[in-house]
């Protein structure tokens, strides 16, 4: 069949006599091409649009689009971006003639409910990428999270995105373990497409620092699950190797002189620091990476009560931290109480 015959089939045959349909929820037009704009928060694949449109072609257009009004006249694309292209095409191609397209129009709504449209009418009929996924549970939170302060019920979140989705609450607990655990690279890696939910998943679970260690060692597309599974076995067992144990707790009233700065040794030590006994308990030489850390966790919840005790400004307790920060990755650690002594003589007069 031509690509004139297909047209006038399309309109002539589905649409015979009819200007619009009147359904419950939407209003079924013809609607001119031109008067169509394509809606800029469409996060999904444009992929194939030659293949569609071949397909189109040769059928017809099987599926109305979705669409809302907006100023001029004109008309917001809610789903259906991929037919929409694939006329185009056509028409640059001088393959398809029509001028109009077959259109369900919904009454005008907000962006939040054009977006969860958008989602919703994209669940089925398609395969998600995990890209689409992310953005699609990233959409929905924002939204239903909205649609909760103002009151309405539904339950858990997470179990409702679940719901609208058509996928398991356990992907969509993956998904919030990314969201609030992995570094932003991992995070974009998914949404470029170059790394998958579940090895995603995997990756959050190591600390930040490790993180950010294996994607320095290697291409994030090339990391595998497995290797992912292996490193953090890795990491919890030299952890394990290592164990601190302080026999004091810091107290308000406590001395800074009673909390000395100092990095493991590779021997069983029981160090007696101005009155604090630290026993050190190593089989192996210990991390001073994982030292640092644990230590730093320690000293800046001293250093927090400290800068509340003498009332320190906001600015002023975020330099005091951030200093302390460096100070121990460059692992200055007498430098850093040092710091210390000197900045709490300078803002009270005492050491």
């Amino acid at each position: 069949m031509s690509s004139m015959g297909a047209a006038r089939t399309f309109d002539s045959g589905i649409f015979s006599n009819v200007n619009k349909v009147v359904t419950d929820e939407f209003t079924v037009k013809m609607i001119e091409i031109d008067k169509l704009i394509p809606n800029s928060e469409n996060f999904y694949s444009m992929s194939e649009i030659e293949v569609l449109a071949e397909d189109i072609e040769r059928q017809g257009l099987k599926h109305n689009l979705v669409v809302t009004p907006v100023s001029n006249g004109q008309y917001k694309i809610i789903s259906g971006h991929r037919r929409y292209q694939a006329v185009i095409f056509l028409r640059q191609e001088g393959r398809y003639l029509s001028l109009r397209l077959p259109c369900f129009v919904s009454n005008e709504k907000s962006d939040d409910e054009q977006m969860q449209d958008l989602i919703m009418l994209n669940v089925t009929g398609r395969e998600i990428s995990d890209s689409e996924r992310l953005k699609q549970y990233e959409h929905l939170k924002r939204i239903l999270e909205a649609r909760k302060e103002n009151g309405e019920k539904f339950g858990r979140i997470r179990e409702k995105i679940a719901e609208m989705l058509k996928v398991s609450v356990g992907q969509i607990s993956k998904i919030e373990h990314i969201e609030n655990n992995a570094v932003d690279e991992v995070k974009q890696a998914i949404e470029d497409g170059s790394l998958s939910i579940s090895t995603a998943n995997e990756i959050a679970k190591l600390d930040e620092d490790e993180q950010r260690e294996l994607i320095k060692d290697k291409d994030i597309s090339e990391i595998t699950h497995k290797e992912v599974k292996t490193r953090k076995k890795q990491s919890s067992a030299n952890k394990e190797n290592v164990t601190y144990v302080s026999q004091n707790s810091f107290e308000d009233d406590t001395n800074e002189d009673e909390y000395e700065v100092m990095p493991p040794t590779s021997q069983n030590t029981s160090e007696d620091t101005d009155g604090e006994n630290v026993t050190y308990v190593s089989q192996n030489p210990p991390d001073i990476k994982d030292w640092v850390k644990e230590t730093l966790h320690a000293y800046l919840g001293y250093v927090l009560q400290t800068c509340e005790m003498f009332d320190y400004s906001d600015d002023k307790t975020t330099e005091f931290l951030d200093t302390f920060k460096t100070l121990f990755r460059e692992q200055s650690f007498e430098e850093a109480h040092k710091y210390y002594r000197e900045s709490r003589f300078n803002a009270h007069g005492t050491v």
